[in-house]
């Protein structure tokens, strides 16, 4: 009566599936509780061919069906078989292994890099925080200051109005102190003038003066020397006359 297949234990993961029993005709029959095949699968699906008890059982001459000495043959060669298919899988085991090992690896060191990125990102997210914090407080101090300077520009806006009223009234002042002063020195070039042309009168009332004092001088003198003429003629006449002066 054949027996149920069930999973193989972690010693056999990588053993071939099931094998078939070759009988003494050639044909093939599923294993059963006379196995002869590379694994023996019990009702407990956990022994195998390699084991003592199964082996002895094998080669034990009670086993029907097939002979002893077929069985030996055909357990070396499958046992060849078996250790050739055992070592090619250990060999991509290990292959496998090495694979994994340097993908882990590989992915180990992956995982360092991307801690680091992660750290520098983080450093680097700090940091800009920190800088945009910084910005952030300099745009606060110059929006104070702007709304000082604001204040401060209006405040300067007003006093340069004023700073412009006094300034045209400065101005208008110096206008008329400059229209004073002109009037002032128009003023005096009128009074100076009037004074050279009185002391210019003076001096040619001086000079008539002086002119009519010679002249008068130069008449009495005519007039003295006349009377004088007169009365030597007047004498020269009565004399001529015999009239005793």
């Amino acid at each position: 009566m054949a027996s149920t297949s069930t999973p193989a234990s972690s010693s056999s993961r990588f053993a071939p599936p099931l094998r078939q029993i070759l009988s003494k005709d050639g044909t093939t029959k599923p294993g059963g509780a006379h196995f002869n095949g590379f694994r023996d699968v019990s009702v407990d699906g956990e022994s195998s061919l390699l084991d003592p008890k199964n082996t002895l059982r094998i080669l034990s001459p009670t086993a029907t069906g097939v002979l002893p000495r077929d069985n030996v043959i055909r357990l070396t060669k499958m046992a060849f078989e078996e250790i050739g298919v055992r070592r090619q899988e250990k060999k991509q085991l290990d292959s496998l292994v090495a694979d994994s090992r340097r993908a882990l690896a590989e992915t180990k060191r992956k995982i360092e890099l991307q801690k680091q990125k992660i750290r520098m990102l983080s450093s680097e997210t700090i940091r800009y925080e920190n800088e945009t914090k910084r910005v952030e407080d300099e745009m606060g101090l110059l929006h104070r200051e702007s709304t000082g300077l604001e204040r401060l520009n209006r405040k300067t806006a007003s006093e340069a109005k004023q700073l412009v009223a006094d300034n045209n009234s400065i101005l208008i002042a110096l206008y008329e102190a400059t229209k004073t002063k002109r009037e002032a020195e128009d003023n005096v070039q009128e009074a100076r003038k009037a004074y050279f042309a009185e002391a210019d009168a003076r001096r040619m009332m001086t000079q008539s003066f002086r002119l009519y004092a010679v002249r008068n001088a130069s008449y009495a003198e005519r007039l003295a020397r006349a009377h004088r003429q007169r009365y030597q003629l007047n004498a020269a006449i009565l004399g001529a006359a015999g009239v005793q002066t």
